[in-house]
């Protein structure tokens, strides 16, 4: 089956994760999973509520100017617990800061799979095009989205995971 969504915070983070075993057309026998879809009560945040395909002031998700109709908006820190059970094959994403925090936004993305760091992006800031993220996820327990501040004061840190992939 796969996860695929948009995770907003002040940041943006766009994702999709892989998990098996449903069969479709092509013979692939994977299913996306949306991260809108998901529990957000699990979903912690530094400011704000997390919301599903919007970001956290309720307004449609923007990364550099590419607009994004799935995906949950957080604010910056935040942090998203997704329990895997060995099902999943992958998470893809696309991360950076929401067009709503204009140019002051600056946040990290962080993703933690079965306690142990993956993946950290560089410093991201409104205004910058989203980054492309995958991660192998066969086997995983347990997946972390995090979102943490870099740099410049609340409210300005809004995230998102952004753009859902299947693969």
């Amino acid at each position: 089956m796969r996860i695929a969504n948009i995770f907003m915070c002040t940041s943006v983070l766009v994702l999709a994760l892989a998990v098996g075993p449903a069969s479709n057309a092509r013979g692939d026998t994977s299913k996306t999973i949306y991260l809108d879809e998901l529990d957000l009560n699990f979903v912690t945040v530094g400011w704000g509520a997390p919301h599903a395909k919007l970001s956290v002031d309720g307004n449609p998700i923007s990364i550099g100017g590419v607009k994004y109709e799935r995906g949950v908006g957080v604010h910056a820190d935040s942090d998203f617990m997704i329990g895997l059970d060995g099902e999943a094959e992958e998470f893809t994403a696309r991360i950076g800061v929401d067009d709503e925090a204009g140019s002051k936004g600056s946040v990290t993305f962080q993703i933690v799979v079965d306690d142990e760091l993956v993946f950290t992006s560089s410093e991201l800031h409104g205004g910058d095009e989203a980054v492309e993220v995958k991660v192998d996820l066969h086997g995983a327990k347990k997946l972390l989205l995090r979102v943490q501040a870099a740099g410049d004061p609340p409210p300005q840190r809004p995230g998102r995971f952004q753009a859902p992939r299947q693969s």
